[in-house]
Formats: structure tokens, C-alpha cells, sequence
């Protein structure tokens, strides 16, 4: 059932790659670089793989070992690299291309940012990141939705 899901996701995102045909394309995720891959043959597109966080390996899986494979290929033909840190890219092709970025601001910047002025007694959540279960577990977000109406969440 995943992989048929997979499948057409697969499917759908090629086909709008291929209708559009972006002179860019931006891939953020290791599931997302099969797709990307593919994509990157199209004519005139450029690539750019930004990597949030790190691959936890090959994996077990047929799928997920095809999945780390087309990661490092779509690493080798992608036109710019943003990482977190250098090493993730130690013996990558991809090394002479990448940029590293910081996923945190300098004390400076976090310093100078304005606080948000409360609006009237409410209670803000604000969270950045990637929805995902090994982040944010389902039972956290069920929480949530129990909240009373003076606590929001951006």
C-alpha cells in the first residue's frame, strides 16, 4: 500500500515537472530524490538539493537502499548543495558544490528579533520544523487539538 502511494506521488510530481518544466527544482528529502533524479534529466533544469536533516543510511529495506542510492546520484548531478554541516558530505561528489548553511540564527540575530505582543490573554505554540512522527509524535498533535480556544499554535 506505501509504495503503490509512493508510486503515484512518483508519478504526479514528474508529470508536473514535466508540464511546467522549472528551470529549478528544489529537493528537500531523501523520498523526494528518485523523483528529483528523474527530474534532473529534464531538458534546461537545474537542481537544488537542500539537506534539513541527516539520512539515516541505506536502510533495510530494498526500497530505502534504492531510496539512499538515487540520494547520492541525484548528489552528484544536483547543481548547488545546502547542508547543515560539511561532513555530511565527506567523499560525496557533490563536496565542491555545497554550501553549508546553519540551521540555528547567530545569538545576534536571535537577539534583535522583536517579541510578538500577546494578543489580549492568549497562549502561543510556535513550532519550526518538519511534521513528521520522529519529531512530533501523533500523540502531541492529538493533545493539541484539546487545548481551549486561548492557546494558538503558528
Amino acid at each position: 500500500m506505501l509504495f503503490r502511494s509512493y508510486f503515484r506521488f512518483a508519478l504526479r510530481a514528474l508529470r508536473a515537472a514535466a508540464a511546467s518544466r522549472p528551470l529549478w527544482l528544489y529537493v528537500s528529502d531523501p523520498l523526494a530524490a528518485p523523483v528529483g533524479l528523474i527530474a534532473s534529466w529534464l531538458p534546461g533544469v537545474s537542481v537544488v538539493y537542500h539537506e534539513h536533516d541527516s539520512p539515516s543510511g541505506p536502510g533495510q529495506t530494498a526500497f530505502m537502499r534504492a531510496v539512499h542510492a538515487a540520494r547520492l546520484r541525484l548528489l552528484a548531478r544536483a547543481d548547488i548543495v545546502v547542508t547543515p554541516n560539511s561532513e555530511r558530505l565527506a567523499g560525496s561528489p557533490a563536496r565542491q558544490r555545497a554550501i553549508r548553511v546553519w540551521n540555528c540564527p547567530r545569538r545576534l540575530e536571535a537577539s534583535v528579533t522583536p517579541k510578538p505582543k500577546p494578543e489580549g490573554n492568549a497562549f502561543w505554540i510556535v513550532y519550526h520544523g518538519s511534521l513528521v512522527p520522529a519529531r512530533v509524535p501523533t500523540t502531541l498533535i492529538d493533545a493539541l487539538a484539546l487545548l481551549p480556544a486561548q492557546v494558538g499554535l503558528r
